[in-house]
């Protein structure tokens, strides 16, 4: 049953793509929009964040699903610039902490979801990096970095 389940989801997943690559503008939303329209960036100006936005991207995190409302998400935003500096160092895909000013962590609590917290944090994330693409911030989802991007 779950192959079967996957398979259709799959195929209209695919259909979706073949039959419409790009999205109809005249039924885009502002929620829409933004999906749409997320990018990843990796090159930032020297201003930081300020901390009201920062506040506000972590409720966006925060207003993520989790199975079985167990919230299973420890945040921890990192302005320190040699800790940014030994994670860059650390993690084979946080090269950019080195370039930012600031960078949230989001961390799972596997004894509050052992099963699903990575799912419960990807969703955190995604809300976090959409907030981010919302206020015309620049982030990264491997790294979360954030500051004010240096437009093109």
């Amino acid at each position: 049953m779950r192959n079967v389940a996957l398979l259709l989801l799959l195929c209209l997943l695919a259909s979706c793509s073949l039959n419409n690559p790009e999205p109809n503008p005249d039924v885009l939303n502002e929620t829409l929009h933004t999906i749409f329209n997320r990018k990843s960036v990796r090159q930032y100006t020297e201003k930081p964040v300020e901390k009201e936005k920062i506040e506000i991207l972590l409720k966006a995190g925060m207003a993520a699903p989790s199975s079985m409302d167990n919230r299973p998400w420890v945040f921890v935003v990192v302005t320190d610039r040699a800790m940014l500096n030994t994670m860059a160092e650390g993690l084979p895909y946080a090269k950019m902490l080195k370039e930012t000013k600031q960078a949230i962590v989001v961390c799972g609590d596997t004894t509050l979801s052992p099963r699903n917290w990575f799912i419960d944090c990807s969703a955190v994330t995604q809300n976090i990096l959409l907030a981010a693409e919302s206020m015309e911030l620049g982030a990264d989802g491997a790294r979360c970095c954030m500051n004010s991007h240096i437009s093109e």
